[in-house]
């Protein structure tokens, strides 16, 4: 059987109509930054994955940090690290009513831990929501300076750490 280019288009569009007929959205392949405020000396403002964690500023020239290049759509992201062994996607999470470290699944599982949750995120504008509210932090790295790990402040209990907007940066649709 021999294939037009007018049968792979029409197949394409059929493709793109029952997607798009059933609320379907495409997934989008994105980075997060922030901006600098209150964050002194913080130069590398994308944000950078290392041992299943979020992090910004100068961790990203350990060998083992990573871009945070992250997929999504439907209310949650999911990352595939090229340090974890085999490869494989991994689900970004956070405990809602918790302060703790933005996590991840480990590789290849869908395992979410209690009280933790991969779904509820979304954006305003540019600004990355989880059940539309904003409570990142970044939090110093004693033993790195110049970096700060990303939380997520559901106890409101950091107080020694800076309240900073998670922002959107090459959204695309994959």
């Amino acid at each position: 059987m021999q294939f037009t280019m007018t049968t792979i288009l029409a197949a394409a569009l059929a493709t793109l109509a029952s997607s798009a007929a059933v609320g379907k959205r495409a997934t989008s392949r994105l980075t997060l930054e922030t901006s600098s405020t209150g964050l002194d000396g913080l130069v590398y403002r994308e944000l950078i994955y290392s041992a299943s964690s979020v992090f910004i500023g100068n961790l990203k020239y350990a060998n083992t940090a990573e871009p945070l290049l992250l997929s999504g759509g439907a209310g949650g992201f999911t990352f595939t690290s090229f340090h974890s062994s085999p490869t494989g996607y991994q689900s970004m999470l956070i405990f809602p009513d918790e302060s703790k470290p933005i996590g991840f699944t480990i590789p290849h599982s869908m395992a979410i831990p209690a009280g933790a949750t991969a779904t509820g995120f979304s954006q305003d504008g540019t600004s990355l929501l989880f059940n539309a509210e904003k409570k990142w932090k970044a939090c110093p790295v004693a033993e790195t300076a110049g970096t700060w790990q990303i939380y997520w402040d559901g106890a409101a209990c950091l107080t020694d750490c800076v309240a900073i907007d998670l922002t959107v940066k090459n959204n695309c649709d994959a």
